[in-house]
């Protein structure tokens, strides 16, 4: 699994998985700890989505 962080001027985060490829958009003011928190909350559903 290829991990990429893309940063914007957005006011949440996404999780996106394209091409083999986990994709975590996040807001330019969020944190390490935050992108790493939104990850576990959601860690079922990227497991299950890389089978």
């Amino acid at each position: 699994m290829v991990l990429a962080v893309i940063r914007s001027n957005r006011k949440s985060m996404a999780i996106e998985i394209k091409n083999n490829k986990l994709i975590i958009r996040a807001p330019l003011q969020a944190t390490n700890e935050q992108i790493n928190a939104c990850m576990l909350e959601n860690k079922a559903w990227i497991e299950e989505a890389f089978g």
